[in-house]
């Protein structure tokens, strides 16, 4: 960013502003580097440009229809904002435009594509990652970043650390799951991370390697569900819990959401008010 006037300073001064407002690194990353294209495309810092030169800036992003765009453009957005009211404090000469959130539903496996899912994954340490993935319902960051004291065996709880947010939260471990889990621990002898990577057992197991495991999955199994993830996993866990009768409240709270509005939207995967509604077709040969 040499060639950037201030940048170096802008910089430093949002890692500051990062940390004094208690964003996380993930927040500190997307928006610098949101700025950082801006800034290069312009030569110049934000407070020196021009409501025209923005506007046809993020009209180019919003014109190109892939998701990268979409959430540069957000970020974009959401960067320059905080630049303003959180760093230089001042009112900005710009106007931003709203940023819509559109909520798709999520993609959800079924019961059964959960168990082939695990049936096909034979390496104990994958099988251990997606299945502690699915009955915790926990986020792939989150995964990496369990170490093995955050298991109680003996209180029967999962400790998540500094998830998003930055909250702790605590979630039941499923008994199975205990069974599992002193299979992987007898086998693997973890001592820092409960998922360790190939080089040290001090590293974190890589989120990159976890997409790929359960790729893998996805294909021996023969599971047709595009858009599939690992947080695919995680809306299902969900899903499964709303399904049996879980209070909405007690997801949210197992979930992690700070908005039970974030939690709402597995109501619309499951509507228990339906009941043993019968489609008009099923009856219509009955009689």
């Amino acid at each position: 960013m040499a060639n950037v006037p201030d940048f170096a300073e802008l910089e430093q001064r949002f890692q500051i502003a990062i940390q004094v407002n208690q964003l996380s690194p993930k927040t500190f990353r997307n928006y610098i580097s949101a700025l950082g294209r801006i800034c290069l495309h312009f030569g110049k810092t934000p407070e020196y440009i021009t409501q025209s030169e923005l506007d046809y800036y993020l009209a180019d992003l919003n014109q190109n229809s892939s998701g990268t765009s979409k959430a540069r453009l957000k970020m974009c957005v959401f960067g320059l904002r905080f630049y303003f009211s959180k760093i230089l404090r001042i009112p900005s000469n710009l106007v931003f435009p709203s940023i819509i959130q559109r909520r798709s539903l999520p993609v959800v496996f079924s019961r059964s594509d959960c168990k082939k899912l695990f049936f096909v994954t034979k390496n104990l340490k994958h099988r251990a990652i997606l299945t502690l993935t699915y009955s915790a319902g926990l986020r792939i960051s989150e995964v990496c970043k369990l170490q093995l004291h955050d298991i109680d065996f003996d209180r029967m709880t999962i400790t998540v650390r500094q998830g998003k947010g930055g909250k702790d939260r605590c979630i039941p471990l499923a008994e199975l799951m205990k069974k599992g889990l002193l299979r992987y621990i007898d086998f693997f002898h973890p001592t820092s991370y409960l998922f360790f990577g190939m080089n040290s057992k001090t590293d974190q197991y890589s989120v990159k390697s976890i997409q790929n495991i359960l790729k893998k999955a996805i294909r021996l199994s023969g599971i047709q569900k595009p858009g599939a993830s690992v947080h695919t996993l995680r809306h299902s866990f969900a899903t499964h819990l709303l399904e049996n009768g879980t209070n909405i409240v007690k997801i949210q709270q197992l979930m992690g959401h700070s908005n039970i509005q974030t939690t709402m939207i597995y109501t619309r995967l499951v509507n228990t008010s339906f009941g043993k509604v019968v489609s008009p077709i099923d009856s219509l040969y009955q009689s």
